[in-house]
């Protein structure tokens, strides 16, 4: 999964694009390398990984790692974490399906009721159904 998500990460950095958007990428080659580490080492699971946390931890501003995030991601810190996470707890339910909720949640930096709503949001149903259709049927 980690493999998967860097190579989207990269893949999104390398995009062609409008001239501006090029000097954009360029200028933001040291956050991404930055932050396939980061991810790479899955820091979006700590509890306290919020945008002024991770910039701090990456050496950049807030404003910076937002910038990154919506020109480069396509997407707002908190949406991609969101993501990263999601995912995260989906390979841990396909590595452990019977771990509880409240343990998934734990892993990828959540509460259990803010982890059944996110994972609804990216997944469009609750953590307990997307198991049942995905890990069920094997």
């Amino acid at each position: 999964m980690l493999k998967l998500i860097n190579r989207v990460l990269m893949a999104m950095f390398r995009r062609d694009s409008s001239p501006l958007k090029e000097d954009s990428e360029k200028s933001f080659a040291g956050v991404t390398f930055a932050l396939h580490r980061w991810v790479e080492d899955r820091r979006y699971c700590a509890p306290d990984a919020d945008m002024k946390a991770v910039a701090q931890e990456l050496g950049i501003s807030r404003d910076r790692l937002s910038n990154y995030c919506l020109r480069i991601l396509g997407k707002s810190f908190l949406t991609w974490r969101k993501e990263l996470r999601i995912a995260e707890s989906q390979r841990l339910m396909r590595d452990n399906p019977d771990a509880s909720l409240t343990v998934l949640a734990e892993k990828v930096g959540l509460d259990r009721a803010n982890f059944r709503r996110q994972f609804n949001e990216v997944c469009g149903c609750s953590p307990q159904q997307w198991k049942e259709k995905h890990l069920c049927n094997k």
